[in-house]
């Protein structure tokens, strides 16, 4: 694995974080979670609030996305692909009720929760060389929401390409 934690939003310090958004990221091979809010012990474990993690991929980690904070509010996750992680969700019992959990693609580990869940293989060009790329019949492409949805894919391709907007950070083009 290449290192312990992938893309962090917390305070190691206390204090409040408001008003981030995560888009079109990709997290692999990641020891501990590929995307997170930690929790730092006592008082330093300050509110995390308007934290969106949106169109992101997040393929063989030890987690795809994990809260461990309970001082949250207004989380909201949504057109990830979680892949092949050895967990693919996991949040805090005192978080789960400020956690929206919407339109994300579990494939691997663990059964898929929130709303609007889709189960398969993304069937990426090429996980094992990094090329998170849709290909051509993959239960990511069009199956996304338009509410929080970016404009553009990692690639800086417009969003949607299709009838509708994809999972992940790719947006998929025809012809892969």
């Amino acid at each position: 694995f290449s290192c312990y934690y992938g893309t962090i939003v917390s305070s190691e310090q206390g204090g409040t974080v408001e008003n981030v958004k995560v888009v079109n990221n990709i997290a692999h091979d990641i020891t501990r979670a590929g995307f997170s809010i930690p929790w730092w012990s006592g008082t330093l474990d300050g509110l995390k609030r308007n934290i969106q993690f949106i169109n992101n991929t997040s393929c063989n980690n030890g987690h795809g996305f994990w809260i461990q904070s309970p001082s949250n509010e207004n989380v909201i996750f949504e057109n990830n692909i979680l892949s092949q992680n050895e967990v693919s969700i996991e949040i805090v019992p005192e978080a789960v009720a400020q956690t929206t959990v919407d339109h994300n693609l579990f494939d691997g580990a663990g059964d898929a929760m929130g709303t609007n869940p889709v189960v398969g293989d993304p069937l990426f060009v090429d996980p094992d060389g990094a090329d998170f790329h849709l290909q051509s019949g993959s239960p990511a492409i069009d199956a996304g929401s338009p509410l929080n949805a970016p404009a553009d894919d990692y690639d800086g391709n417009p969003r949607p390409q299709g009838s509708e907007y994809d999972m992940g950070a790719f947006e998929y083009i025809g012809g892969s």
